[in-house]
C-alpha cells in the first residue's frame, strides 16, 4: 500500500511539472515555432521525394521521361507563386542544363525546355529542334511534332514577323488538326488581313472546354473581326461563369457593333467606374459619344476626359473634332489653350530650320570661311527654309490621322502609341501627298526645265543612270557583308534586302496594303523620287551652292537625305545614295538623272515588298 502511494505521487507529481512547464513557456505554443516544424517536414519530404527520383534514375539511367519529370518536381515543388521565386533554381538549371547536354536531340528534351526558356535561350532550342528534326525525323511523332512547330509560330507571332509564323503554323496543323482552330493561328491570320479565314479559324473551336481566360481571348478576336453576334453571345457566357471578369469596354464595343448605341453607352459609362484606366474609360465613352449622341452627352464627355488632365488633349485635336460635328458647343479657356500651344508647335517648326541654314549663311557669306564658286542657282536660302518647315509640318499633320499618338509626346507617363494598320497607311499617303505639294510650289517656268535633259540625251541618261545604280547595289551589297560584324544583327534584317531599298518598310507595307500595289508603283516608285530629288539634289544643293562649295553642299544634302530615313544601320546606305545623285546632277545640268536613278531603286523595292507579301 505505501509502495502504491508513492508512485501515485510520483505521476502527480510529473502531470504537475508538465502542466507548470506547459502554461509558464509560451514558445512551446508560437505559430513561428510550428511554421518552422512544417517548414523542415516539408524540407524533409522535398528531400525523400528527391531521393526516390535519384534512386530510380541510378538504377534506369536512359529513362529521360523520369529524369523529365524530376526537373518538373525540382521546378515547381518549392515555388513561390507570389514572389515568383524558387529557392531550388540553381539545382534545376543545372540538371534540366545536364539533361539537355545529355540528350540535345531528344524531343521531349527539347519540348521540356521550351516551357522555360526565353529569348535567344528560347531561339536556340528552337535551332536545335529543327536540326534534331531534319537529322532525325523517325525520332519525333506527329503530335511532338505539331507541338514544336506551333511554338516556333507563336515565338515568330511575338516577333511580329508573321510570315514566317503562318510557314510554322502550317507545318504545326499538317501534324496535327487541333492547331487549325488554336487562337495563336486566328491571330496570325488576322495580322495577314485574311479575316474569313481567322473567322472559319476560330468558329471550328469547341467552346465548352475552354478556360475562361481562353472564351475572352476568342470575344476579343471576334470583335476584332466585326463578328459582333458572335462576339457577344461569348460575353454572356463570360459573365455567366464570373460576373468579376466582365470587360465593360469589350461589351460596349460589341453593342456598338449591332448598333445599340444607347446599351453600348451604358457599358462604357460603367467602364469609367470600374476600369482602374479612368482616363481610357472616359476617352472611350467620348469617342462614342463624338460618333453615335447627341451635343450635350459629346461636351459633357469630353469635358470629363479632359478633366483628367491637359496631356488628354493638348492641341485641343479632339476639340476640333467636336467643333466640326457640333460647331455651336462653347469653348472653355482649356480649349483655348490647346489652341495656342497648337501655334507655338507650328512657329516651332518654322524656326527649328535656323540650325542648320544660318550656319551655312554666316559660313558662306558673313565669315567667308569657304568661298563659293559663283554659279547659276534656281533656289536660295528661302527655299530651303520653305522645305524645311514644310517637312515638320507634312510629318505633323500625316499624323493627325491618330491623336493619340500626338498626344503621348506632352504625357511622360505614357510610352506612345504606335501608329499601325489603315492609319498607318493613311497616314503615309497624306505626308507623301503633301511633302509633293511643298516641293511643287517651288516650281516655275524657269526651274521646271530641271525636270527635263539638259547636258545628255535620253539615251544617255538611261544608260549612266542604270550604270551608276549597278554600282550603287554593288557597294552596298559590300557594305551589308561588312556591316554583319559591327552591327547587331538581330535588330536588323540583314537578310531583307528591300531594308537597303527603303527605310520605313512598315509604312510602305501599309500603303501597299490599305490602297493596293499599283499605288505603291506610282506613289513610292514615281512621285516620292521626283519629290524627293527636287528638294535635295534641287533646292538643299542649289541654295547651299550660294554661300559653299559645290563639295561641301553635296556632302551636306547627301547628310541630310540620310538623317530623315531614320535608320542608323543604312546611313552609310542612303549617304553613299545621295552624293551619286548629286553628282548625276551636277554632270547632266538636270534632275531627270537623278529621278530615273532613285525611281529604279523604288520601284525594285516595292516589287521585293509585293513578292513577299
Amino acid at each position: 500500500m505505501k509502495h502504491l502511494k508513492i508512485l501515485v505521487s510520483f505521476f502527480l507529481l510529473i502531470i504537475i511539472i508538465s502542466v507548470n512547464e506547459l502554461f509558464s513557456q509560451d514558445t512551446i505554443l508560437d505559430h513561428e515555432t510550428f511554421l518552422e516544424e512544417l517548414k523542415n517536414s516539408e524540407d524533409q519530404t522535398y528531400h525523400d521525394i528527391l531521393q526516390k527520383y535519384e534512386l530510380y534514375i541510378s538504377g534506369h539511367p536512359d529513362n529521360v521521361p523520369i529524369q523529365i519529370e524530376k526537373c518538373k518536381f525540382v521546378q515547381y515543388a518549392q515555388y513561390d507563386e507570389y514572389d515568383e521565386y524558387n529557392p531550388n533554381q540553381k539545382y534545376f538549371d543545372s540538371i534540366s542544363n545536364m539533361l539537355l547536354t545529355n540528350y540535345p536531340d531528344h524531343p521531349e528534351v527539347l519540348i521540356f525546355h521550351t516551357t522555360f526558356k526565353w529569348g535567344d535561350e528560347l531561339k536556340d532550342i528552337y535551332e536545335k529542334a529543327e536540326i534534331s528534326i531534319k537529322n532525325n525525323p523517325e525520332s519525333w511523332s506527329e503530335q511532338q511534332l505539331g507541338f514544336m512547330y506551333s511554338e516556333i509560330a507563336k515565338n515568330h507571332l511575338r516577333d511580329d514577323d508573321f510570315q514566317t509564323a503562318i510557314i510554322y503554323a502550317d507545318k504545326a496543323i499538317s501534324k496535327d488538326r487541333q492547331y487549325a482552330s488554336s487562337l495563336f493561328y486566328a491571330k496570325i491570320l488576322i495580322n495577314l488581313d485574311r479575316k474569313e479565314d481567322a473567322l472559319i479559324c476560330l468558329h471550328k473551336e469547341n467552346d465548352s472546354t475552354a478556360k475562361i481566360w481562353e472564351l475572352n481571348q476568342k470575344a476579343d478576336l471576334l470583335l476584332k473581326l466585326d463578328d459582333y453576334s458572335n462576339a457577344l453571345s461569348l460575353y454572356k457566357k463570360i459573365n455567366d461563369i464570373d460576373s468579376t471578369y466582365t470587360n465593360e469596354a469589350e461589351l460596349a464595343k460589341t453593342f456598338e457593333g449591332i448598333k445599340k448605341y444607347d446599351m453600348a453607352r451604358s457599358y462604357f459609362v460603367a467602364d469609367t467606374i470600374n476600369n482602374w484606366n479612368q482616363s481610357k474609360a472616359s476617352f472611350d465613352l467620348f469617342l462614342h459619344d463624338l460618333k453615335y449622341q447627341s451635343s450635350d452627352l459629346c461636351i459633357a464627355s469630353y469635358n470629363a476626359y479632359r478633366a483628367h488632365g491637359y496631356a488628354m488633349d493638348p492641341l485641343a485635336i479632339y476639340r476640333f473634332k467636336l467643333f466640326f460635328t457640333h460647331p455651336l458647343l462653347a469653348w472653355k479657356i482649356q480649349d483655348l489653350l490647346g489652341i495656342l500651344t497648337l501655334l507655338l508647335l507650328f512657329t516651332f517648326f518654322i524656326i527649328v530650320p535656323s540650325i542648320w541654314i544660318l550656319p551655312i549663311y554666316f559660313i558662306g557669306h558673313k565669315w567667308k570661311i569657304i568661298h563659293a564658286i559663283k554659279t547659276n542657282s534656281f533656289w536660295g536660302l528661302k527655299s530651303f527654309w520653305w522645305v524645311s518647315s514644310g517637312y515638320f509640318i507634312a510629318s505633323f499633320l500625316s499624323l493627325l490621322v491618330a491623336p493619340q499618338f500626338i498626344n503621348s509626346w506632352f504625357n511622360w507617363a505614357d510610352d506612345g502609341t504606335d501608329i499601325v494598320g489603315e492609319a498607318l497607311g493613311l497616314s503615309t499617303l497624306i505626308f507623301i501627298l503633301l511633302a509633293a505639294l511643298i516641293s511643287f510650289c517651288l516650281l516655275n517656268k524657269d526651274n521646271i526645265k530641271l525636270l527635263l535633259p539638259i547636258n545628255w540625251t535620253i539615251g544617255k541618261t538611261l544608260r549612266i543612270s542604270i550604270g551608276y545604280f549597278v554600282i550603287f547595289k554593288i557597294v552596298t551589297n559590300i557594305y551589308q557583308k561588312a556591316a554583319v560584324g559591327v552591327f547587331n544583327p538581330s535588330l536588323y534584317d540583314l537578310n531583307s534586302l528591300s531594308n537597303l531599298f527603303l527605310s520605313s518598310r512598315e509604312d510602305i507595307l501599309a500603303l501597299l496594303s490599305n490602297y493596293g500595289n499599283l499605288s505603291g508603283y506610282i506613289l513610292i516608285g514615281i512621285l516620292v523620287p521626283v519629290y524627293e530629288e527636287l528638294i535635295f539634289r534641287g533646292v538643299l544643293l542649289d541654295s547651299c551652292k550660294r554661300y559653299i562649295t559645290y563639295n561641301w553642299a553635296n556632302v551636306l544634302q547627301a547628310a541630310l537625305f540620310a538623317t530623315i530615313h531614320w535608320d542608323l544601320f543604312l546611313f552609310p546606305v542612303f549617304f553613299i545614295f545621295g552624293i551619286i545623285v548629286g553628282k548625276l546632277r551636277r554632270t547632266s545640268g538636270s534632275l531627270l538623272p537623278g529621278i530615273i536613278f532613285h525611281s529604279i531603286n523604288n520601284i525594285l523595292a516595292v516589287s521585293i515588298m509585293i513578292s513577299r507579301m
